[in-house]
């Protein structure tokens, strides 16, 4: 597979993830995860799923601290790389927003991501938020 048909999977996956995420769909969202899978969130807080309910009611209740927080619109992300770390796996690196209803940031982070093909497609197997 080509460099850039390697990165249009990946943002693919990320293009997804930012829709069906702004949807409130917290099954779809966690289909897009690994089981099992971890992640490290900004608080430094590590989770470890062992199922996608689980995934699926982490996902939910962060989003629902994110809507707390103002009326978000659409996330987004930017400045996304890929690189390939053996056949079936990538390290995906990128900066997200939290973006209001009305155009302005609520916030915005970098994040990287271990991704795993399997069954057919890209899967997060870890998620890390780069901690300051």
């Amino acid at each position: 597979m080509s460099d850039q048909a390697l990165l249009d999977e990946i943002k693919k996956l990320f293009d997804d993830y930012a829709r069906v995420w702004h949807e409130g769909d917290w099954l779809a969202v966690a289909m897009l995860y690994h089981v099992p899978s971890i992640t490290m969130r900004g608080d430094g807080s590590i989770h470890s799923f062992q199922s996608r309910e689980e995934v699926q009611e982490f996902l939910r209740r962060v989003g629902e601290g994110y809507n707390r927080e103002g009326n978000l619109g659409t996330g987004r992300y930017y400045g996304l790389a890929a690189l390939p770390i053996g056949a079936r796996s990538v390290l995906a690196t990128l900066t997200w927003q939290a973006v209001l209803q009305d155009g302005s940031i609520l916030r915005e982070w970098r994040q990287s991501y271990n991704l795993v093909r399997a069954d057919g497609r890209w899967q997060i197997l870890v998620a890390t938020f780069h901690l300051e």
